[in-house]
Protein backbone atom coordinates (compact mmCIF):
# COMPACT_ATOMS: atom_id res chain seq x y z
CA UNK A 1 0.00 0.00 0.00
CA UNK A 2 1.08 3.61 -0.78
CA UNK A 3 2.16 5.22 2.62
CA UNK A 4 0.61 8.69 3.92
CA UNK A 5 3.58 10.74 2.89
CA UNK A 6 3.53 9.31 -0.95
CA UNK A 7 -0.05 10.28 -0.77
CA UNK A 8 0.26 13.72 0.77
CA UNK A 9 2.72 14.46 -1.66
CA UNK A 10 0.50 13.47 -4.71
CA UNK A 11 -2.56 15.10 -3.28
CA UNK A 12 -0.92 18.51 -2.99
CA UNK A 13 0.37 18.12 -6.64
CA UNK A 14 -3.22 16.99 -7.93
CA UNK A 15 -4.65 20.36 -5.76
CA UNK A 16 -2.05 22.52 -6.98
CA UNK A 17 -2.80 21.78 -10.67
CA UNK A 18 -6.55 21.55 -10.06
CA UNK A 19 -6.45 25.31 -8.57
CA UNK A 20 -4.08 26.65 -11.61
CA UNK A 21 -7.07 24.88 -14.14
CA UNK A 22 -9.88 26.88 -12.23
CA UNK A 23 -8.50 29.98 -11.56
CA UNK A 24 -6.81 30.55 -14.87
CA UNK A 25 -10.21 28.61 -16.88
CA UNK A 26 -12.89 30.29 -14.12
CA UNK A 27 -13.19 33.71 -16.71
CA UNK A 28 -12.21 32.79 -19.81
CA UNK A 29 -14.32 33.59 -23.58
CA UNK A 30 -14.33 31.62 -26.24
CA UNK A 31 -11.48 32.41 -28.21
CA UNK A 32 -9.35 32.11 -25.05
CA UNK A 33 -10.92 28.91 -24.30
CA UNK A 34 -10.18 27.37 -28.05
CA UNK A 35 -7.02 29.17 -28.93
CA UNK A 36 -5.82 31.10 -26.13
CA UNK A 37 -6.50 34.50 -28.00
CA UNK A 38 -3.68 33.57 -30.58
CA UNK A 39 -0.61 34.93 -28.35
CA UNK A 40 0.54 32.20 -26.05
CA UNK A 41 4.39 32.69 -25.08
CA UNK A 42 6.98 30.20 -26.97
CA UNK A 43 8.33 29.47 -23.91
CA UNK A 44 4.86 28.34 -23.15
CA UNK A 45 4.30 26.41 -26.24
CA UNK A 46 7.17 24.29 -26.00
CA UNK A 47 6.19 22.70 -22.56
CA UNK A 48 2.74 22.08 -23.48
CA UNK A 49 4.08 20.89 -26.88
CA UNK A 50 6.33 18.87 -25.42
CA UNK A 51 3.87 17.45 -22.09
CA UNK A 52 1.58 16.94 -24.88
CA UNK A 53 3.25 14.66 -26.86
CA UNK A 54 4.86 12.65 -24.41
CA UNK A 55 2.31 11.16 -21.82
CA UNK A 56 1.42 7.84 -21.65
CA UNK A 57 2.17 7.05 -24.89
CA UNK A 58 5.75 7.64 -23.73
CA UNK A 59 6.14 6.61 -21.06
CA UNK A 60 3.85 3.76 -20.79
CA UNK A 61 3.37 2.38 -24.46
CA UNK A 62 7.09 2.88 -24.66
CA UNK A 63 8.42 1.18 -21.82
CA UNK A 64 5.72 -1.86 -21.78
CA UNK A 65 6.92 -2.72 -25.92
CA UNK A 66 10.32 -2.36 -24.67
CA UNK A 67 9.98 -5.01 -21.73
CA UNK A 68 8.81 -7.02 -24.24
CA UNK A 69 10.41 -6.24 -27.61
CA UNK A 70 13.64 -4.40 -26.71
CA UNK A 71 14.35 -0.89 -28.16
CA UNK A 72 12.78 -1.84 -31.59
CA UNK A 73 9.04 -0.45 -31.24
CA UNK A 74 10.52 3.21 -28.89
CA UNK A 75 13.34 3.77 -31.17
CA UNK A 76 11.07 3.88 -34.51
CA UNK A 77 8.35 5.59 -32.37
CA UNK A 78 11.13 7.94 -31.33
CA UNK A 79 12.83 8.76 -34.76
CA UNK A 80 9.27 9.01 -36.88
CA UNK A 81 8.80 11.48 -33.90
CA UNK A 82 11.65 14.15 -34.60
CA UNK A 83 10.92 13.70 -38.04
CA UNK A 84 7.26 14.64 -37.58
CA UNK A 85 8.15 17.81 -35.92
CA UNK A 86 10.56 18.96 -37.73
CA UNK A 87 7.73 18.61 -40.70
CA UNK A 88 5.47 20.33 -38.59
CA UNK A 89 8.01 23.51 -38.22
CA UNK A 90 8.26 23.57 -42.08
CA UNK A 91 4.69 24.07 -42.61
CA UNK A 92 3.72 25.86 -39.02
CA UNK A 93 4.16 29.28 -40.87
CA UNK A 94 1.38 28.41 -43.52
CA UNK A 95 -1.14 26.86 -40.96
CA UNK A 96 -0.14 29.62 -38.60
CA UNK A 97 -1.28 32.57 -41.47
CA UNK A 98 -4.38 30.43 -42.41
CA UNK A 99 -5.64 30.68 -38.30
CA UNK A 100 -5.34 34.18 -38.61
CA UNK A 101 -6.81 35.09 -41.80
CA UNK A 102 -9.74 32.75 -41.36
CA UNK A 103 -9.60 32.69 -37.65
CA UNK A 104 -9.48 29.10 -37.37
CA UNK A 105 -9.57 26.63 -34.28
CA UNK A 106 -10.02 23.43 -35.60
CA UNK A 107 -8.07 21.30 -39.15
CA UNK A 108 -11.84 20.86 -40.28
CA UNK A 109 -11.64 24.51 -41.00
CA UNK A 110 -8.67 24.12 -42.88
CA UNK A 111 -10.40 21.42 -45.00
CA UNK A 112 -13.36 23.05 -45.17
CA UNK A 113 -11.46 26.24 -46.95
CA UNK A 114 -9.42 24.20 -48.97
CA UNK A 115 -12.13 21.09 -50.27
CA UNK A 116 -15.32 22.61 -48.64
CA UNK A 117 -17.80 21.00 -45.90
CA UNK A 118 -18.21 17.47 -47.25
CA UNK A 119 -14.47 17.15 -46.12
CA UNK A 120 -14.71 18.69 -43.01
CA UNK A 121 -17.12 16.82 -41.86
CA UNK A 122 -15.07 13.13 -43.00
CA UNK A 123 -12.31 14.44 -41.61
CA UNK A 124 -13.74 15.75 -37.67
CA UNK A 125 -15.38 12.54 -37.64
CA UNK A 126 -11.93 10.70 -38.45
CA UNK A 127 -10.17 13.04 -35.66
CA UNK A 128 -13.41 12.03 -33.17
CA UNK A 129 -12.31 8.20 -33.82
CA UNK A 130 -8.32 8.88 -33.26
CA UNK A 131 -8.53 11.03 -30.22
CA UNK A 132 -11.09 8.46 -28.53
CA UNK A 133 -8.28 5.65 -29.08
CA UNK A 134 -5.69 8.52 -27.92
CA UNK A 135 -7.56 9.39 -24.81
CA UNK A 136 -8.39 5.96 -23.94
CA UNK A 137 -4.51 5.19 -23.58
CA UNK A 138 -4.17 7.79 -20.78
CA UNK A 139 -7.00 6.99 -18.97
CA UNK A 140 -6.24 2.99 -18.73
CA UNK A 141 -2.62 4.32 -18.21
CA UNK A 142 -3.89 6.25 -15.17
CA UNK A 143 -5.51 4.14 -14.09
CA UNK A 144 -2.95 1.41 -14.00
CA UNK A 145 -1.09 3.21 -12.46
CA UNK A 146 -3.35 3.67 -9.41
CA UNK A 147 -4.27 0.16 -9.31
CA UNK A 148 -0.65 -1.35 -9.34
CA UNK A 149 0.60 0.99 -6.78
CA UNK A 150 -2.67 1.30 -4.16
CA UNK A 151 -4.28 -2.32 -5.10
CA UNK A 152 -7.28 -0.39 -6.18
CA UNK A 153 -9.75 -2.49 -8.74
CA UNK A 154 -8.40 -1.62 -11.93
CA UNK A 155 -12.35 -0.87 -12.93
CA UNK A 156 -13.15 1.39 -9.84
CA UNK A 157 -9.49 3.01 -10.60
CA UNK A 158 -10.19 3.96 -14.43
CA UNK A 159 -13.75 5.25 -13.39
CA UNK A 160 -12.55 7.61 -10.83
CA UNK A 161 -9.36 8.82 -11.94
CA UNK A 162 -10.96 9.75 -15.57
CA UNK A 163 -13.98 11.03 -14.01
CA UNK A 164 -11.43 13.62 -12.25
CA UNK A 165 -9.54 14.07 -14.95
CA UNK A 166 -12.97 14.72 -17.51
CA UNK A 167 -14.32 17.51 -14.85
CA UNK A 168 -11.08 19.60 -14.40
CA UNK A 169 -10.64 19.67 -18.32
CA UNK A 170 -14.38 20.54 -18.88
CA UNK A 171 -13.98 23.81 -16.60
CA UNK A 172 -10.64 25.05 -17.43
CA UNK A 173 -10.04 24.95 -21.43
CA UNK A 174 -7.11 25.14 -23.51
CA UNK A 175 -5.20 28.71 -21.41
CA UNK A 176 -5.20 26.55 -18.59
CA UNK A 177 -4.27 23.52 -20.25
CA UNK A 178 -1.30 25.22 -21.55
CA UNK A 179 -0.29 26.43 -17.94
CA UNK A 180 -0.92 23.46 -16.38
CA UNK A 181 1.45 21.94 -19.25
CA UNK A 182 4.44 23.72 -17.88
CA UNK A 183 4.17 22.65 -14.23
CA UNK A 184 3.85 19.45 -15.85
CA UNK A 185 6.71 19.81 -17.96
CA UNK A 186 9.07 20.80 -14.64
CA UNK A 187 7.43 17.91 -12.63
CA UNK A 188 7.98 15.04 -16.04
CA UNK A 189 11.93 16.65 -15.90
CA UNK A 190 12.61 16.02 -12.37
CA UNK A 191 10.98 12.66 -12.12
CA UNK A 192 12.88 11.31 -14.67
CA UNK A 193 16.00 12.44 -14.44
CA UNK A 194 16.33 12.62 -10.72
CA UNK A 195 13.97 9.64 -9.34
CA UNK A 196 13.01 7.46 -11.89
CA UNK A 197 16.18 6.80 -14.13
CA UNK A 198 18.79 6.77 -11.15
CA UNK A 199 16.89 4.84 -8.67
CA UNK A 200 16.06 2.10 -11.30
CA UNK A 201 19.47 1.31 -12.29
CA UNK A 202 20.54 1.01 -8.77
CA UNK A 203 17.84 -1.59 -8.59
CA UNK A 204 19.03 -3.30 -11.63
CA UNK A 205 22.87 -3.04 -10.42
CA UNK A 206 23.64 -0.04 -12.86
CA UNK A 207 24.18 -0.36 -16.61
CA UNK A 208 25.86 -3.41 -16.36
CA UNK A 209 22.15 -5.35 -16.80
CA UNK A 210 22.86 -4.32 -20.37
CA UNK A 211 24.70 -7.62 -21.01
CA UNK A 212 22.07 -10.15 -19.40
CA UNK A 213 19.34 -9.00 -22.13
CA UNK A 214 18.66 -11.23 -25.51
CA UNK A 215 20.21 -9.90 -28.22
CA UNK A 216 16.97 -9.47 -30.20
CA UNK A 217 16.17 -6.75 -27.86
CA UNK A 218 19.12 -4.50 -29.33
CA UNK A 219 17.46 -5.40 -32.88
CA UNK A 220 15.54 -2.01 -34.50
CA UNK A 221 13.27 -4.18 -36.02
CA UNK A 222 12.27 -6.81 -33.61
CA UNK A 223 8.88 -5.12 -32.80
CA UNK A 224 7.17 -5.68 -36.18
CA UNK A 225 9.95 -6.66 -38.85
CA UNK A 226 11.84 -4.29 -40.84
CA UNK A 227 8.06 -2.90 -42.94
CA UNK A 228 7.20 -1.51 -39.68
CA UNK A 229 10.34 0.11 -38.67
CA UNK A 230 10.50 1.74 -42.28
CA UNK A 231 6.78 2.24 -42.79
CA UNK A 232 6.82 3.61 -39.43
CA UNK A 233 9.40 6.45 -40.39
CA UNK A 234 7.91 7.29 -43.81
CA UNK A 235 4.16 7.36 -42.53
CA UNK A 236 4.70 8.32 -39.07
CA UNK A 237 6.78 11.31 -39.86
CA UNK A 238 3.32 12.71 -41.07
CA UNK A 239 1.42 12.05 -37.96
CA UNK A 240 1.95 15.19 -36.23
CA UNK A 241 0.90 17.10 -39.04
CA UNK A 242 -2.43 15.72 -38.93
CA UNK A 243 -3.03 16.14 -35.00
CA UNK A 244 -5.52 18.93 -34.44
CA UNK A 245 -3.65 19.51 -31.13
CA UNK A 246 -0.50 20.04 -33.58
CA UNK A 247 -2.99 22.96 -35.31
CA UNK A 248 -4.63 24.07 -32.35
CA UNK A 249 -0.85 25.04 -30.81
CA UNK A 250 -0.18 26.91 -33.68
CA UNK A 251 -3.43 28.77 -34.10
CA UNK A 252 -2.17 29.52 -30.55
CA UNK A 253 0.99 31.17 -31.07
CA UNK A 254 1.89 34.90 -31.44
CA UNK A 255 3.53 34.85 -34.77
CA UNK A 256 4.73 32.92 -38.11
CA UNK A 257 8.55 32.72 -36.48
CA UNK A 258 7.15 31.96 -33.87
CA UNK A 259 5.37 28.85 -34.61
CA UNK A 260 8.30 27.67 -36.60
CA UNK A 261 11.13 27.82 -33.73
CA UNK A 262 8.34 26.07 -31.33
CA UNK A 263 8.50 22.37 -32.70
CA UNK A 264 11.97 22.62 -34.32
CA UNK A 265 12.86 23.26 -30.29
CA UNK A 266 10.12 20.23 -29.29
CA UNK A 267 11.79 18.37 -31.69
CA UNK A 268 14.97 18.56 -29.86
CA UNK A 269 13.59 17.95 -26.21
CA UNK A 270 10.99 14.99 -27.38
CA UNK A 271 13.89 12.92 -27.34
CA UNK A 272 15.53 12.96 -23.85
CA UNK A 273 11.91 11.56 -22.65
CA UNK A 274 12.15 8.84 -25.40
CA UNK A 275 15.65 7.30 -24.84
CA UNK A 276 15.49 7.25 -20.64
CA UNK A 277 11.51 5.77 -21.22
CA UNK A 278 13.24 2.60 -23.94
CA UNK A 279 16.06 1.99 -20.64
CA UNK A 280 13.48 1.88 -18.31
CA UNK A 281 11.36 -0.64 -19.81
CA UNK A 282 14.76 -2.58 -20.10
CA UNK A 283 15.55 -2.06 -16.62
CA UNK A 284 11.69 -3.50 -15.48
CA UNK A 285 12.34 -6.15 -17.62
CA UNK A 286 15.94 -7.46 -16.08
CA UNK A 287 14.33 -6.47 -12.20
CA UNK A 288 10.62 -7.13 -12.19
CA UNK A 289 10.04 -10.19 -14.91
CA UNK A 290 7.33 -11.81 -15.37
CA UNK A 291 4.56 -8.53 -14.61
CA UNK A 292 1.89 -7.72 -17.29
CA UNK A 293 4.22 -5.68 -19.42
CA UNK A 294 1.59 -2.44 -20.01
CA UNK A 295 2.08 -1.80 -16.05
CA UNK A 296 5.93 -2.81 -15.60
CA UNK A 297 7.18 0.23 -14.87
CA UNK A 298 4.07 0.72 -12.25
CA UNK A 299 6.07 -2.39 -10.44
CA UNK A 300 9.63 -0.75 -11.12
CA UNK A 301 8.35 2.06 -9.18
CA UNK A 302 6.75 0.14 -6.39
CA UNK A 303 9.59 -2.18 -5.51
CA UNK A 304 12.15 0.67 -6.50
CA UNK A 305 11.32 3.83 -5.43
CA UNK A 306 11.54 4.70 -1.25
CA UNK A 307 8.70 6.46 0.44
CA UNK A 308 8.52 10.06 -0.64
CA UNK A 309 10.49 9.51 -3.73
CA UNK A 310 7.28 7.27 -4.85
CA UNK A 311 5.06 10.28 -4.38
CA UNK A 312 7.12 12.17 -6.66
CA UNK A 313 7.68 9.58 -9.11
CA UNK A 314 3.81 8.85 -9.32
CA UNK A 315 3.17 12.26 -9.95
CA UNK A 316 5.48 13.03 -12.87
CA UNK A 317 3.30 10.14 -14.46
CA UNK A 318 -0.08 12.18 -13.62
CA UNK A 319 1.59 14.67 -14.84
CA UNK A 320 2.48 12.84 -18.35
CA UNK A 321 -1.06 11.72 -18.25
CA UNK A 322 -2.82 14.60 -17.22
CA UNK A 323 -0.91 17.09 -19.78
CA UNK A 324 -2.01 14.45 -22.72
CA UNK A 325 -5.56 13.81 -21.81
CA UNK A 326 -6.81 17.02 -21.02
CA UNK A 327 -5.87 17.83 -24.96
CA UNK A 328 -7.35 15.06 -26.51
CA UNK A 329 -10.69 15.97 -25.22
CA UNK A 330 -10.42 19.47 -26.01
CA UNK A 331 -9.66 18.71 -29.49
CA UNK A 332 -13.06 16.18 -29.60
CA UNK A 333 -15.03 18.46 -28.16
CA UNK A 334 -13.61 21.50 -30.33
CA UNK A 335 -14.25 19.18 -33.52
CA UNK A 336 -17.63 18.61 -32.58
CA UNK A 337 -18.31 22.35 -31.80
CA UNK A 338 -16.94 23.98 -35.10
CA UNK A 339 -17.02 21.41 -37.31
CA UNK A 340 -20.19 19.68 -36.51
CA UNK A 341 -22.51 21.75 -34.76
CA UNK A 342 -21.77 24.84 -35.55
CA UNK A 343 -20.85 24.05 -39.38
CA UNK A 344 -24.33 21.84 -39.87
CA UNK A 345 -26.85 22.21 -37.05
CA UNK A 346 -26.60 25.66 -35.73
CA UNK A 347 -24.15 28.43 -37.79
CA UNK A 348 -25.79 31.36 -35.72
CA UNK A 349 -24.03 30.26 -32.63
CA UNK A 350 -23.09 33.34 -30.30
CA UNK A 351 -20.17 33.05 -28.45
CA UNK A 352 -21.63 32.46 -24.74
CA UNK A 353 -23.78 29.43 -26.30
CA UNK A 354 -20.75 28.07 -28.08
CA UNK A 355 -18.72 28.69 -25.05
CA UNK A 356 -21.76 26.73 -23.17
CA UNK A 357 -21.83 24.19 -25.75
CA UNK A 358 -17.92 23.81 -25.58
CA UNK A 359 -17.90 22.40 -21.81
CA UNK A 360 -21.03 20.49 -22.33
CA UNK A 361 -19.10 18.59 -25.01
CA UNK A 362 -15.86 18.44 -23.10
CA UNK A 363 -17.70 16.33 -20.78
CA UNK A 364 -19.74 13.92 -22.73
CA UNK A 365 -16.53 13.57 -25.16
CA UNK A 366 -14.69 12.47 -22.20
CA UNK A 367 -17.36 10.06 -20.88
CA UNK A 368 -17.19 8.16 -24.43
CA UNK A 369 -13.50 8.61 -24.10
CA UNK A 370 -13.87 6.34 -20.99
CA UNK A 371 -16.00 4.06 -22.85
CA UNK A 372 -13.21 2.96 -25.03
CA UNK A 373 -10.88 2.54 -22.31
CA UNK A 374 -12.83 -0.33 -21.15
CA UNK A 375 -13.25 -2.36 -24.93
CA UNK A 376 -9.30 -1.54 -25.74
CA UNK A 377 -7.03 -1.78 -22.95
CA UNK A 378 -3.73 -2.81 -24.38
CA UNK A 379 -1.14 0.51 -24.39
CA UNK A 380 0.83 -0.26 -27.51
CA UNK A 381 -2.23 -1.67 -29.86
CA UNK A 382 -4.29 2.01 -28.67
CA UNK A 383 -1.25 4.29 -29.52
CA UNK A 384 -1.05 2.49 -33.29
CA UNK A 385 -4.82 2.72 -34.15
CA UNK A 386 -4.86 6.41 -33.12
CA UNK A 387 -1.75 7.02 -35.09
CA UNK A 388 -3.25 4.61 -37.99
CA UNK A 389 -6.42 6.28 -38.38
CA UNK A 390 -4.87 9.70 -38.16
CA UNK A 391 -2.21 9.10 -41.07
CA UNK A 392 -4.80 8.65 -43.78
CA UNK A 393 -5.29 12.06 -43.75
CA UNK A 394 -1.94 13.05 -44.63
CA UNK A 395 -1.60 12.86 -48.75
CA UNK A 396 -4.64 15.33 -48.76
CA UNK A 397 -3.61 17.67 -45.87
CA UNK A 398 0.09 17.72 -47.50
CA UNK A 399 -1.15 17.36 -51.01
CA UNK A 400 -3.41 20.46 -49.98
CA UNK A 401 -0.33 23.07 -49.35
CA UNK A 402 2.21 21.85 -51.97
CA UNK A 403 0.34 20.62 -55.01
CA UNK A 404 -1.73 23.13 -56.79
CA UNK A 405 -4.05 20.31 -59.01
CA UNK A 406 -5.31 19.10 -55.56
CA UNK A 407 -8.89 18.71 -55.54
CA UNK A 408 -11.92 17.93 -52.99
CA UNK A 409 -13.26 14.37 -54.76
CA UNK A 410 -9.30 13.52 -54.42
CA UNK A 411 -9.37 14.19 -50.65
CA UNK A 412 -12.50 12.44 -49.93
CA UNK A 413 -12.39 9.73 -51.66
CA UNK A 414 -8.38 8.98 -50.78
CA UNK A 415 -9.43 9.49 -47.28
CA UNK A 416 -12.56 7.72 -46.86
CA UNK A 417 -10.92 4.60 -48.91
CA UNK A 418 -7.83 4.34 -46.99
CA UNK A 419 -9.45 4.58 -43.65
CA UNK A 420 -11.45 1.35 -44.84
CA UNK A 421 -8.51 -0.66 -46.02
CA UNK A 422 -6.87 0.34 -42.47
CA UNK A 423 -9.16 -0.76 -40.19
CA UNK A 424 -10.48 -3.78 -42.83
CA UNK A 425 -6.64 -5.29 -42.78
CA UNK A 426 -6.47 -4.41 -39.29
CA UNK A 427 -7.69 -7.65 -37.48
CA UNK A 428 -4.56 -9.48 -39.88
CA UNK A 429 -2.17 -6.88 -39.84
CA UNK A 430 -2.70 -4.90 -36.69
CA UNK A 431 0.32 -3.35 -36.24
CA UNK A 432 1.17 -2.74 -40.12
CA UNK A 433 -2.45 -2.00 -41.74
CA UNK A 434 -1.34 1.84 -41.43
CA UNK A 435 1.00 0.90 -44.25
CA UNK A 436 -1.35 -0.31 -47.45
CA UNK A 437 -3.66 2.34 -46.09
CA UNK A 438 -1.89 5.23 -46.46
CA UNK A 439 -0.34 4.09 -49.36
CA UNK A 440 -3.60 3.52 -50.95
CA UNK A 441 -4.87 6.70 -49.70
CA UNK A 442 -1.52 8.44 -51.35
CA UNK A 443 -1.71 6.92 -54.44
CA UNK A 444 -5.59 8.13 -55.01
CA UNK A 445 -4.95 11.36 -53.88
CA UNK A 446 -2.63 11.52 -56.96
CA UNK A 447 -4.45 10.00 -59.48
CA UNK A 448 -7.95 11.43 -58.39
CA UNK A 449 -6.70 14.97 -58.53
CA UNK A 450 -5.66 14.24 -62.35
CA UNK A 451 -8.65 12.92 -63.28
CA UNK A 452 -10.47 15.80 -61.62
CA UNK A 453 -8.15 18.84 -61.70
CA UNK A 454 -9.80 20.06 -65.01
CA UNK A 455 -13.08 19.44 -63.97
CA UNK A 456 -13.07 21.77 -60.99
CA UNK A 457 -11.10 23.90 -62.26
CA UNK A 458 -13.76 24.53 -64.73
CA UNK A 459 -16.32 24.63 -62.59
CA UNK A 460 -14.43 27.51 -60.70
CA UNK A 461 -14.18 29.06 -63.59
CA UNK A 462 -17.81 28.92 -64.91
Amino acid sequence: MISLIDLLIISVYLFIILIIGFLVGKKENLEGYLVNNRKTKSILLVFTIVSTTVGMGVFLAISSASYKNGISYGLTVMLASVLSMFLVAYFAPKIKRFGDKYKAHTLGDWFAVKYGKKNRLLVSIIILVAYFFLMALQFVGISGLVHVISGLDFQIALIITSLITIVYTTVAGIKSDFYTDAVHFVVMILTLFLVLLPFSLMKSGGLSFLSSLPTSYFNPFAFSGISFFIGGLVFGATGFLVSMDIWQRIYASTTEKEAKKVYIWSAFLLIIFFIPTIFLGLIAFNVVPGVNPDFALFELMKIGLPVGLLGLGIAGILAAAMSTVNSMILVGSITILKDIHKSFLNPDLSEHQMLRLARIYTFSYGLLGLVVAYLFPNMVQLQIVSAATLVVLAPATIGGFVWKKSTAKASFWSIIIGIIITFALYPWMPTLSFIPGTLTSLILFIIISKLTYKETKSALNS
